[in-house]
């Protein structure tokens, strides 16, 4: 439903304007824990992961979403975040040591099979 309006809003605003939305529903589910989680006494790394949740993985992964679906459309850009699981595999890999198992083999090949014939 949003494709219309990514030829006449930018992107970076419709992103902006859709997670506004989702926000305040959040806001007012998680108010109570946030009101009473220990913010004075959170470290660093933990201020520097709410800024790389908040502004890196949800701006740019949106402004990314929203040039997609205008350049290339809603359906195809659909496809393509089937491969968010390949690269948190890949991440987890490369970042934390983690060994992949034969299942996430498997899921990776269906994941990838299901794209090829997507795109057939």
């Amino acid at each position: 439903m949003l494709k219309p309006h990514t030829h006449r809003v930018p992107g970076m605003q419709l992103s902006a304007f859709t997670m506004i939305g989702g926000a305040v529903a959040l806001l007012a589910v998680a108010s109570p824990a946030i009101v009473h989680a220990p913010w004075v006494s959170m470290p660093l790394v933990g201020w520097a992961s709410i800024f790389f949740s908040g502004m890196l993985a949800l701006v740019v992964a949106y402004y990314f979403w929203y040039r997609a679906v205008r350049i290339i459309g809603p359906t195809r850009t659909a496809m393509y975040s089937n491969l968010q699981p390949l690269f948190a595999v890949a991440m987890a890999w490369a970042m934390l040591g983690e060994r992949p198992t034969i299942w996430q083999a498997v899921g990776a090949v269906t994941i990838m099979a299901g794209l090829v014939l997507t795109r057939t």
